[in-house]
């Protein structure tokens, strides 16, 4: 299995460059996917905080300005 020949080396059969490697391919994907999961977590906690502050400041709203929610 001599290493001779262009088509057994890892570079490209019409050229003298270097074929691509493939593993930062496959590493910079996961890591979007990682970052993308982290985001979309981020993103749910954000409207959790959202939802808490609407329904404090309408409780609010109803007990100190006469019972009626002011819509905004």
């Amino acid at each position: 299995m001599g290493h001779d020949k262009a088509a057994a080396s890892a570079r490209a059969p019409g050229d003298e460059t270097s074929a691509p490697a493939i593993w930062p391919t496959f590493m910079f994907d996961e890591l979007l996917q990682a970052q993308r999961a982290q985001w979309d977590a981020f993103s749910a906690w954000q409207q959790s905080l959202l939802a808490l502050s609407r329904d404090f400041w309408e409780q609010w709203t109803v007990r100190f300005t006469g019972g009626v929610p002011i819509d905004a």
